[in-house]
């Protein structure tokens, strides 16, 4: 027996064979490769009361495949009914595709078949194959269904279009409004433009819309759905600021104008957050006098807007001492304790 100390040898013909099953090991795992590869896909999205239009927190997502008895995935939606779930190999189950249970108390179960989720990507729920949407209804409204069939089956029931039309529109509208002040701008779109192919009269719908494009900029499609929205004479106040931001910025001076003295018989904070806006990014361009324009204007509106005073005297610093003091001297009153008044004391003191 060979003792513990003494270094091990193999043989020439027998480390030619350990070579030649490592290779032959290595290459069988290459060529196996890409039949075991792992190709993960996620779905996410909202789920929603099928009746509210409210979002559901706390549902169970359970996901299986016909096809593999063996696989089960549980997750749960999570606040604001909001759920992203990776799933690691989607390529496995995509024959069959999963199926998809949902329950929570209070909700009667729903199950979605034939659900395929995309490698290598995350998608939508709503644009998923066989994803459609995962919404719930209530124990105690589908009770209610119910027994509006008990009458007589023998006589075709009168369907209000209209009706059905305005209200599965409301159920959209509301799924999007929650997007909306969520932050999550492409569903709240998505959730009102299919409102208004419900209803194409849904003005809400066409308020939220107005909303979404001014946040992302696109003043045209913004002013587009909040004059819809004004003619109507509805939310006259948020549809005034989209219209005098959107005005503004495509430089339609006499109806930023209209809508800026519309805003401020409605809303003077609001219409001053957005005089203070132009004027800060007026200033912040170097476009001084502008500024100084915007900012005389606003406090011609609003005297003691204690920032429109600060900026306005940094507009004066260079140029006009005197009118600068009495811009910092009024800021001070206003905001003593403001983050800015130690710099408005030492440009007093410059100033001097």
């Amino acid at each position: 027996m060979k003792s513990i100390s003494e270094s091990w040898t193999i043989e020439p013909t027998a480390r030619a064979a350990i070579v030649l099953a490592a290779v032959v090991a290595g290459l069988s795992l290459v060529l196996a490769g890409p039949v075991a590869a792992q190709l993960p896909g996620t779905v996410y999205g909202q789920i929603f009361d099928a009746n509210t239009g409210e979002t559901l927190e706390g549902v169970q997502i359970i996901f299986t495949d016909p096809e593999a008895p063996s696989f089960r995935e549980e997750h749960m939606s999570g606040k604001n009914g909001r759920f992203r779930i990776m799933l690691k190999n989607v390529v496995k189950h995509e024959r069959s595709g999963f199926s998809v249970e949902l329950k929570k108390e209070g909700y009667v179960p729903r199950r979605v078949g034939n659900v395929r989720i995309p490698a290598r990507q995350e998608t939508r729920l709503s644009q998923l194959s066989g994803g459609g949407d995962w919404n719930l209804t209530s124990i105690e409204n589908a009770q209610q269904a119910q027994a509006a069939l008990g009458g007589d089956l023998g006589a075709a029931p009168e369907i209000d279009l209209e009706a059905q039309a305005r209200g599965n529109a409301i159920k959209l509208y509301n799924q999007g409004s929650n997007a909306l002040n969520s932050g999550d701008y492409d569903t709240a779109e998505l959730m009102f433009v299919s409102a208004l192919e419900k209803k194409a009269d849904h003005v809400s719908a066409m308020g939220g819309l107005a909303r979404v494009y001014s946040h992302r900029g696109d003043h045209v499609r913004a002013v587009e759905y909040a004059e819809k929205v004004a003619a109507e004479g509805e939310d006259l106040e948020n549809m005034n600021q989209i219209l005098y931001a959107g005005y503004d910025a495509l430089g339609m001076d006499d109806k930023a104008e209209a809508a800026l003295k519309a805003l401020q018989a409605s809303d003077m904070g609001k219409a001053g957050k957005n005089m203070f806006n132009k004027a800060a990014d007026l200033l912040n361009s170097g476009q001084i006098p502008e500024a100084q324009v915007e900012l005389e204007k606003l406090l011609a509106a609003d005297p003691n807007h204690p920032e429109a005073n600060y900026m306005l005297g940094i507009c004066y610093a260079g140029s006009d001492p005197a009118k600068a003091k009495v811009q910092f001297e009024k800021f001070l009153s206003l905001a003593p304790d403001h983050a800015d008044a130690p710099t408005a004391r030492e440009m007093l003191t410059y100033l001097e």
